[in-house]
């Protein structure tokens, strides 16, 4: 249940930072979150991962469809890639890796609990 609300929360405040501030506030995001909900380092990762790649895939699919592929199209042919389909993909990696590694970097600069 905590996963699910670390999820929901990544997510939820990547897309409304995603629109108030420029595109880096993804890291803080990731931070924040992992601050708030501390998580052991790999489930850290991949929980903000998961949620900003989906945020940012999401708003970028969105917006590509809105304005008919073009800026896809014209962004998948300087990347070299086959098709205008794969930069929501490409953009969600890149905002996936942006928050999951600032996530882990909070995860595993805690202090340990020692039994």
């Amino acid at each position: 249940m905590r996963t699910l609300i670390y999820i929901l929360s990544a997510l939820a405040l990547t897309i409304i930072a995603g629109y108030l501030f420029p595109w880096w506030v993804v890291a803080l995001v990731g931070l924040w979150i992992q601050l708030l909900l501390p998580l052991r380092a790999g489930k850290a990762f991949g929980c903000t991962f998961l949620a900003a790649f989906l945020g940012w895939a999401v708003v970028a699919l969105y917006y590509d469809i809105n304005n008919h592929h073009i800026l896809s199209g014209r962004m998948a042919t300087l990347f070299g890639l086959p098709s205008g389909w794969l930069m929501p993909l490409v953009t969600g990696l890149i905002g996936g890796l942006v928050a999951g590694l600032s996530a882990l970097t909070l995860a595993l600069l805690r202090p340990r609990k020692t039994a």
